[in-house]
């Protein structure tokens, strides 16, 4: 479990961090929105892609990115999941979420042309290039603990997270995690936000599975069906070779509407007699109406 508030916290303070620039970038008096994306989409493409990102932060003097860190960059811009940056998703991401005001503020300035290759006001410029690099860098650390959470059982996370509970508020998601570890209220406030994105004000399991790990609700349902049907199989001592081997032929004669995993289980069920002295399996006993293999 630790692993998984481990996680929490990467997210909770990574997200305090890019809010906390978000706010020093749009208090900037020549900050502008639009015309901080045309610096970025020097060839008037209307979409903002590796390329884009990639000279803009060589500008900067950030040489040292791979195409896999400028791939996650684009994949959390990339709202409306198209595969590039539009205006819209760009907004989303470098505007306060906290702070309304200040997002109003930058709306109502009037944006000014820049020339291609010129870079934006030095304090505008160093932000942005700031900004980016806090996203960067969180996706980077979320990312390497999400992929060793996902090679665990991460559904014991979350009963454990939920405790029976369908739903979440802030202050019961506070205490279950303070239980665990002792974490900064403002670090899971912001956690909670990032999960809530419908902002309900409580937290489902689908709300973590999709929001926090990434996992679409229907995927997460049938890796869960899996996972129980190949404990069912591994009770029985069998490798999935031989299980396949066995149950191939009666099940495959089965009409469709009978291939179940209650018919499996049958198939599956063996009598000692059905075994020699090596514990070998030599035939199966079926409690169903099968037909007579050749």
């Amino acid at each position: 479990m630790k692993q998984f508030v481990k996680l929490l916290i990467i997210l909770g303070e990574s997200e305090i961090d890019i809010e906390l620039t978000r706010q020093e970038l749009c208090a900037q008096r020549l900050f502008e929105p639009f015309t901080s994306f045309k610096r970025l989409d020097q060839n008037n493409k209307i979409k903002l892609g590796i390329k884009e990102f990639y000279e803009f932060l060589q500008d900067n003097q950030e040489i040292h990115l791979t195409k896999q860190q400028l791939d996650t960059l684009i994949k959390y811009l990339d709202y409306d999941k198209d595969g590039q940056v539009s205006y819209n998703d760009f907004i989303k991401t470098i505007l306060p979420q906290e702070h309304p005001e200040l997002t109003e503020l930058a709306m109502l300035r009037s944006s000014y042309q820049i020339d291609k290759n010129v870079l934006l006001p030095s304090e505008i410029e160093s932000l942005l290039n700031e900004l980016l690099l806090c996203i960067l860098t969180w996706r980077d650390s979320f990312e390497k603990v999400k992929i060793e959470l996902l090679q665990e059982n991460y559904n014991n996370y979350l009963d454990y997270l939920f405790q029976g509970h369908q739903q979440l508020s802030i202050q019961q998601f506070y205490k279950i995690i303070n239980d665990i570890q002792p974490v900064k209220q403002e670090t899971i406030l912001s956690c909670f936000k990032y999960i809530d994105q419908n902002k309900t004000r409580f937290i489902t399991k689908s709300d973590v599975i999709q929001n926090l790990l990434g996992i679409q609700f229907e995927q997460f349902v049938l890796q869960q069906q899996k996972q129980l049907q190949d404990n069912k199989f591994s009770s029985y001592n069998l490798s999935p070779r031989q299980t396949y081997l066995q149950i191939s032929p009666r099940f495959t004669q089965l009409p469709k509407n009978e291939r179940t995993i209650s018919n499996i289980e049958n198939i599956l069920s063996l009598s000692t007699s059905n075994k020699n002295r090596n514990g070998k399996i030599i035939s199966f006993k079926s409690h169903t109406q099968l037909p007579q293999l050749n």
